[in-house]
């Protein structure tokens, strides 16, 4: 995740994605890999046979073969979106912070390695997955190795590469204190053009902690890593860097 990259966690082989194929998966996966960790995020592509195992686990329904509710008569977009949780689509609304700026709900980045297997026999596309499962990490390996041999790295080369653009977006920033007690900037961002001539400036909030940052912008929060505000905040403060606020799991020893 943390280079924009998951890991491959497990493959379920379906005759037909129905809701009992998909409730046996996820309820296995409950039982072996999840077990008693809370606030588990599952990321989906709305499949009907998901939402409907996930519908049953969660109403205490007794899994495949258990009494399904009719079918809902087919709605346009604006009438399905309008009645949906919004914090589900929409950042704006989001506030639980575990998604670390995900918001597609279909990251197939474990395809690639898997394509042309439809037309092997069965044996062959198990074997298939063991060994490209297999090559898949040990090349991955091979990155880390050079990663954690580097001693000038911190995180990963995602975020390396965010950190260094971020360092330079705050050589245009004006900061000014407004706070006596707390660490408490106003950040004035550069102009920005609009259509038809105009120019705007941005202003934006920061509130520097030991262990934590806040910014009117949200994006600490909702990407787990500082912005562009509170970078150029931190240089304004004797003893905070910004690299406090970026989560562990963008250290290079956690990927």
């Amino acid at each position: 995740m943390a280079n924009h990259q998951l890991l491959p966690l497990a493959i379920a082989f379906v005759e037909k994605e129905s809701g009992d194929s998909w409730y046996w998966f996820l309820e296995r996966l409950k039982q072996t890999v999840v077990r008693y960790v809370a606030n588990v995020c599952v990321i989906h592509d709305r499949h009907k046979g998901i939402l409907q195992a996930i519908d049953d686990m969660q109403n205490g329904l007794d899994g495949p073969n258990v009494c399904r509710k009719p079918g809902r008569s087919t709605k346009s977009f604006s009438e399905w979106i309008e009645h949906e949780p919004k914090e589900k689509w929409a950042f704006l609304y989001y506030e639980g912070g575990y998604r670390y700026g995900i918001m597609t709900t279909n990251l197939e980045v474990y395809n690639w390695v898997l394509h042309g297997v439809r037309g092997l026999p069965l044996v062959g596309i198990v074997e298939f997955f063991l060994y490209h499962t297999l090559k898949y990490y040990r090349d991955r390996y091979v990155v880390a190795q050079l990663a954690m041999a580097d001693n000038q790295k911190i995180y990963g080369y995602k975020m390396t590469e965010y950190m260094e653009e971020a360092f330079k977006k705050v050589l245009k920033h004006r900061v000014q204190a407004v706070g006596a007690v707390e660490h408490r900037f106003k950040v004035t961002c550069r102009d920005k053009g609009r259509l038809g001539g105009r120019r705007e400036r941005h202003t934006q909030e920061c509130v520097l902690g030991n262990d934590e940052c806040v910014c009117s912008c949200q994006k600490p929060k909702l990407l787990h890593r500082p912005c562009t505000h509170v970078i150029a905040s931190c240089f304004e403060v004797a003893g905070l860097q910004p690299r406090m606020y970026v989560s562990h799991y963008f250290l290079k020893e956690t990927i």
